[in-house]
């Protein structure tokens, strides 16, 4: 993988509000041809520079003024669409033969924004208008007032593209304590996508389903071992099931189970796995990407110990300044602290893994403890319902969400240089 010592965010790439059906052939015609573009600059970039390029999709989620979007969560909604989008950008590198996890490594971060639109669908002027930053879905004016060092901002080239554009730009010239470098704005094919009045006119047809709670202690657990869209995907709907509010001094915790050295041995291609503390490191650098606005060196403190438990390693715990402590703990086991700490209320899970929530439940309620909510994301692959691909094109695509496949591809890659 490449290298990069600042790994500052370097491009924004904003766009407008999904379609009402979330269909991996919807979003490929809406955005394929922008995003397509987006990623091999990015790519060509990295590559010449060897270095990580950062790209950051902002994803729109509108809101009116009539409605309370900010206190409501629809997880399958937000799930299916954030987990679209990742197949989408990983299908994309594969196509274009872009690399995910090697030589010209292009580091792709899906995440949800709301701005607030009157009757003619237009960004309002109204800058008292703010999300509190803890959350990981952003208002437009909390994404503009960031720190983060962008270099390029990006959208479509339509109407919609335009009108994001210059909020972010009027709302990040207004804001006293965002970064002030240069941006190049760049805007990007957007033929195939209809303009930003027809994609909230279904808003509430899109998200009908029952909202979902948060909850002050959530836990996650895996390998994470070099970390793909498939963990980006679970770590960011981890972040979103945790309650977030204004106030630093309410108790939210982020519990992060990652799985001890010694467990691994007997992976494949056990030379290429990383150690626990290289991915905690990548884990922790994403969550931050999510969960605070400011640079990272700034904003966190962490502290890294033993626990001393026969089930549970090393740990580290980091303290945000939102008031959100993000631990995260070695494991030896496929429960870790979920059936050592009754505060524990809520467990994300990934398709393959859902056997693991009812265990994990089954041992809580043996122990007298209220079951943990159970909240399960999507296993990535290429194909939608009823499609056929190759067996050659499932490959690809595996090499970008499959730790395995990544090892496997690391070792040929040496085994060619030494050849």
């Amino acid at each position: 993988m490449a290298e990069n010592s600042s790994k500052q965010p370097q491009w924004l790439v904003l766009l407008p509000a999904p379609l009402q059906k979330i269909t991996l052939p919807a979003l490929r015609a809406a955005y394929g041809p922008c995003l397509t573009q987006i990623l091999r600059k990015a790519a060509e970039i990295s590559s010449s520079s060897s270095s990580v390029t950062i790209v950051d999709v902002g994803l729109t989620v509108p809101r009116t003024r009539s409605s309370n979007d900010f206190e409501r969560f629809f997880y399958h909604s937000t799930q299916n669409l954030i987990a679209h989008f990742y197949r989408l950008i990983c299908l994309t590198c594969t196509e274009q033969n872009i690399d995910i996890q090697y030589s010209n490594d292009v580091d792709a971060r899906v995440f949800l924004f709301q701005h607030e639109i009157d009757g003619s669908s237009k960004v309002t002027d109204d800058l008292t208008v703010a999300k509190p930053a803890t959350s990981p879905i952003l208002t437009l004016q909390a994404l503009a007032s960031s720190k983060r060092s962008w270099q390029h901002l990006c959208s479509v080239n339509n109407q919609a593209g335009e009108t994001l554009i210059q909020g972010f730009l009027r709302f990040r010239h207004s804001a006293s304590g965002a970064a002030r470098q240069d941006l190049a704005v760049e805007k990007y094919s957007g033929d195939g996508f209809p303009e930003l009045s027809d994609n909230i006119s279904n808003e509430h047809d899109k998200f009908s389903e029952i909202p979902s709670s948060y909850y002050d202690s959530v836990a996650v657990g895996g390998t994470f071992d070099h970390l793909h869209a498939g963990h980006k995907l679970l770590l960011t709907m981890t972040a979103l099931v945790l309650k977030h509010t204004d106030s630093p001094t309410a108790s939210r915790t982020l519990t992060v189970g990652i799985t001890g050295d010694e467990l691994l041995k007997k992976k494949k291609f056990q030379d290429y796995l990383q150690s626990w503390n290289q991915r905690q490191d990548a884990v922790h650098s994403f969550l931050l990407s999510l969960l605070e606005l400011d640079t990272p060196s700034e904003v966190e403190t962490t502290v890294r110990h033993n626990s001393g438990s026969a089930t549970q390693g090393q740990a580290v715990l980091s303290r945000l300044t939102s008031g959100i402590v993000v631990r995260y703990i070695e494991i030896f086991d496929a429960f870790g602290p979920t059936i050592t700490e009754e505060s524990i209320s809520a467990l994300v899970v990934s398709g393959e893994t859902r056997d693991g929530g009812k265990a994990v439940n089954d041992k809580r309620t043996e122990k007298g403890w209220s079951p943990l909510q159970i909240f399960e994301v999507d296993v990535l692959d290429s194909r939608e319902d009823g499609e056929e691909t190759s067996a050659r094109d499932d490959q690809n695509f595996q090499e970008k969400i499959s730790s395995t496949a990544i090892r496997q591809r690391l070792h040929q890659q040496r085994s060619k240089a030494a050849g």
